[in-house]
């Protein structure tokens, strides 16, 4: 949940540092958007490498975006696609739907930010008290289908 902004002085300070070494640097973080690599270039024109994380839980779609490369299916059916892959390999490795739903509420603080979602403050608050799978499974379905 970082909130900050960006430290641009220390990442030319790091530039700068490993000049003259082989050692890559990777700018990391500030990418939740298409445009955000420009973005950043224009402020770090030194930038040759970025890492995406939470960019890509909030729309999974950005790195299709990047590339100019997004699928054809409509993005209701990439996301549920998206979702559906992560939750069922939470059910597969963990004990029980309370540590399942425990890591799926963590991921819906990200995914639930994606701007196609329209209000979804009520639902997305019926996940977070979800106690059972199929209590948890009911109301993604409701949240997906506003798509």
């Amino acid at each position: 949940f970082y909130n900050g902004s960006p430290h641009y002085d220390a990442y030319r300070l790091a530039v700068e540092m490993l000049a003259d070494t082989p050692i890559p640097l990777c700018y990391n973080g500030d990418i939740i958007s298409a445009s955000d690599p420009e973005t950043l270039s224009d402020e770090l024109p030194e930038l040759n490498h970025i890492m995406i994380g939470r960019g890509v839980l909030m729309n999974p779609d950005l790195i299709g975006e990047l590339h100019h490369s997004v699928p054809d299916a409509p993005f209701k059916e990439r996301f549920r696609a998206f979702h559906d892959e992560i939750y069922q390999g939470y059910r597969e490795i963990m004990s029980g739907d309370t540590p399942t739903l425990y890591k799926m509420k963590d991921l819906w603080n990200f995914m639930g930010k994606n701007k196609r979602f329209p209000n979804p403050d009520k639902l997305l608050k019926k996940i977070r008290k979800a106690q059972s799978c199929s209590a948890y499974d009911s109301v993604v379905s409701e949240l997906l289908s506003c798509l």
